[in-house]
């Protein structure tokens, strides 16, 4: 960032040091392997503890109240500089000019100082964390989200992104930390609702970053028992002979995506102008009241499912503003490390709302646990009712 920058930044924030992660600590008198000091990952700071073995290092850092939070492990590693950041960089920007969703920014001051100086630093960089750190510094003002490098996906277990439980005979949350699965698992959980005839759901999407319509596009059609229209995602052909995002009457332009797989809706959404997402009826719907949390971590594919819900006035909406990171993105390869993340389509929705960059605000706002004030909610309306059941029983 430079000398001067850095000194200004180091003056107006809890930046101490230059160093990307920097720690310092105190060795045990009794053993010698044994330290305890303060972590620092550039603005943010933690006490820790930690061993050291040989080569290698085990890092412990604490909250406030000084209880573990996370495990960090290392080795020594004295090598030469043995990655090309240049070609690197410049795969980065050609990947972006050839497949981002909107030509035009590319023509922008922003995109230019981007290339500059990420050009620029790229022989100067050691590691590729150095490289990741130096991307979301000069990248993190664009005016569009869902933009990122990242490390390569390992191999996973599968991770159960889909839970329903009861919370009384006529109540149940369906929590669902990822749309990422496959439609069968939430096809199951929508009969389990339908057969236990419950009157209340309440779905939580805190927390959730997206995933696929395969899994979220079952769900819009339970809770309606109408075609729902969910909103248009313009690609870059759109962007090159228009100024302005697509409306209504531009829908006949695009491909129409009711049903299918992650990849389905890609190879759908990168063909003539984009796609426009819509749900069909199901052979049930959910006659009963919905409540739907959401936080400052609700992203993408869940807040597309949540405007769809709002413009269709289908449940009520309680927690926190949502993230405003609504566009769709494709994962290109870089190298066996990194992959770039690209905007390849925006989103806007059936109404006109661009929720990227903006969010959207719930019906009710709650500062603590959205759960429990629905849960008390559902409780206090539950006792009025039974108080008037009582009151007419005592009158006749």
């Amino acid at each position: 960032m430079g000398a001067l920058k850095y000194k200004l930044i180091k003056m107006a924030s809890p930046l101490k040091y230059p160093e990307i992660i920097h720690f310092e600590g105190t060795f045990d008198t009794k053993n010698p392997s044994i330290f305890k000091g303060v972590y620092y990952n550039l603005f943010s700071q933690n006490n820790c503890y930690g061993k050291i073995t040989g080569d290698s290092i085990v890092i412990t850092l604490l909250n406030k109240l000084e209880k573990p939070i996370k495990v960090i492990k290392g080795y020594k590693n004295e090598y030469p500089k043995s990655e090309n950041y240049e070609e690197i960089v410049l795969k980065i920007i050609n990947l972006t000019e050839e497949h981002l969703f909107n030509p035009s920014f590319l023509k922008s001051k922003d995109w230019k100082n981007f290339k500059s100086r990420l050009i620029a630093s790229s022989g100067k960089m050691e590691d590729k964390l150095e490289l990741q750190t130096g991307f979301y510094a000069i990248a993190r003002d664009f005016p569009f989200t869902h933009y990122n490098l990242i490390a390569n996906r390992k191999e996973q277990e599968n991770k159960t992104n889909f839970s329903l439980s009861s919370i009384d005979k006529s109540s149940c949350l369906l929590k669902i930390k990822s749309f990422e699965g496959d439609r069968l698992t939430i096809d199951t959980l929508i009969e389990k609702i339908e057969n236990n005839q419950y009157s209340t759901l309440i779905i939580d999407l805190r927390d959730n970053a997206g995933g696929s319509n395969e899994t979220a596009l079952p769900l819009m059609s339970y809770l309606s028992d109408k075609a729902v229209t969910g909103g248009v995602f313009p690609n870059k052909n759109w962007y090159k002979e228009h100024k302005t995002p697509p409306i209504i009457h531009d829908y006949d332009e695009f491909n129409e995506f009711n049903f299918g797989t992650l990849e389905e809706f890609y190879s759908m959404a990168k063909n003539r102008n984009g796609l426009y997402i819509r749900s069909l009826p199901g052979k049930s719907y959910f006659r009963g009241k919905v409540y739907i949390l959401c936080n400052e971590n609700t992203a993408s594919t869940s807040e597309v499912l949540i405007q769809g819900l709002r413009e269709n006035n289908i449940g009520q909406l309680v927690g926190k503003k949502t993230a405003g990171a609504a566009l769709s993105g494709r994962r290109f390869h870089i190298d066996k490390d990194l992959s770039l993340f690209i905007p390849v389509n925006d989103y806007i929705s059936h109404k006109g709302y661009k929720i990227d960059k903006h969010g959207i605000k719930p019906d009710i706002e709650v500062e603590t646990d959205a759960l429990k004030y629905v849960l008390k909610k559902i409780d206090d309306e539950l006792t009025v009712q039974q108080n008037s059941r009582k009151a007419t029983i005592s009158n006749n």
